[in-house]
């Protein structure tokens, strides 16, 4: 149950500190656990997909929080993403142009990068926690219309069952729903799945339901 549990887990490495060796720590644990994708910056991944092959999914994360940089600028990280091996993309739109109500800047940013992902899991990234009803309405919309494969709503104050809902009844189930556990434990996430996530990001992976690793481990070990 508790390896069925993790491959629901997306552990999101983006400490500014971090080194080689502690991201090597962090992905021999996420191997151990099952977890099913760990999140980079783009200067690890080609480093990181050489070390776990096929043993756990690399996720390349552009343009967080806000994803102000421009779609050519976006684009182009994709592009050396999928050189360097990256098998998933967690890519943040334009928040600034969606709360300005440019509805087509939204829906075409979104398109190209989903080209540009060719046919790598795309996960479109927001923070609906600055999102109105209307304006989340809006980029569910268009996420649709883009074909994303999931859509990840970056925020703490997602996860009851009834916010889940809503958001999946806007959805139409055309598109999955990936949230954040603000408490990286294993019942925080079970209830983040029962109410409809079928990923769950976390900063710290889970070791019981009262204690984590956190991602700024000390490791001794250099990257080889």
């Amino acid at each position: 149950m508790i390896d069925q549990l993790y491959s629901h887990v997306d552990l999101e490495i983006s400490d500014r500190t971090i080194t080689y060796g502690d991201v090597k720590s962090l992905l021999d644990r996420a191997i151990e656990m099952k977890i099913r994708a760990v999140c980079l910056p783009p200067s690890f991944v080609r480093w990181a997909k050489r070390y776990v092959g096929e043993r756990v999914k690399i996720c390349l994360y552009v343009g967080a929080p806000t994803g102000n940089d421009t779609v050519n600028a976006k684009t182009v990280i994709i592009r050396e993403g999928l050189r360097s091996g990256a098998d998933e993309f967690e890519v943040y739109v334009n928040l600034n142009e969606l709360k300005s109500g440019n509805v087509e800047y939204t829906l075409n940013e979104l398109k190209q990068l989903r080209r540009a992902c060719r046919s790598k899991l795309f996960k479109c990234a927001i923070d609906i926690g600055v999102l109105t009803q209307p304006e989340l309405e809006t980029f569910c919309k268009c996420a649709i219309i883009a074909k994303c494969d999931y859509i990840s709503v970056g925020s703490p104050f997602f996860g009851t069952k009834n916010d889940t809902g809503d958001i999946i009844k806007i959805l139409c189930r055309k598109i999955k729903i990936k949230t954040l556990s603000d408490i990286p434990e294993d019942g925080r996430i079970q209830s983040l799945v029962d109410g409809g996530a079928e990923r769950v990001g976390v900063i710290s992976l889970p070791v019981a339901s009262t204690s984590v690793v956190p991602v700024t481990a000390n490791v001794a070990t250099n990257a080889e």
